[in-house]
């Protein structure tokens, strides 16, 4: 970490969080679930996550980069809005384009389950349909 002064705030990294970047999950990891709260009541709109989100992390796990565990945690949050740790009392609400919500939330489960035995690992071809579907 090369200082402070180049870290990212709490409200951008939710920000950016909700358009589809994986890494900014490292500062929410390190935050209380109460503090994402208020972070989310300093943003412009209510935390909206939109299919081009979706569509950009699908595009970064095609080319491994986040971590596919990255992407796993970021589903996991913007699925329930709570951090790993945190209590379904604090959870954030949010909300999935109105337009594609059955496409995000389909996309979702599968992220959250990338790696699962049962299920099976999230392939580049069903990253792919994915992508297909949340056009």
């Amino acid at each position: 970490m090369i200082g402070r002064e180049n870290e990212m705030s709490l409200e951008d990294a939710l920000k950016a969080v909700l358009e589809g970047d994986a890494s900014a999950m490292d500062v929410m990891s390190r935050v209380s679930q109460v503090d994402v709260r208020l972070a989310a009541e300093n943003l412009d709109s209510p935390p909206i996550l939109e299919k081009e989100s979706v569509r950009r992390i699908l595009r970064s796990v095609r080319e491994d980069e986040p971590s596919r565990r990255a992407a796993q945690l970021w589903a996991e949050f913007v699925s329930f809005g709570v951090l790993a740790g945190g209590v379904e009392q604090d959870a954030l609400e949010i909300v999935y384009a109105p337009t594609a919500e059955e496409a995000i939330a389909e996309t979702l489960f599968r992220l959250r389950e990338i790696d699962d035995p049962v299920i099976g690992r999230l392939t580049r071809e069903d990253i792919g349909e994915l992508l297909m579907m949340l056009q």
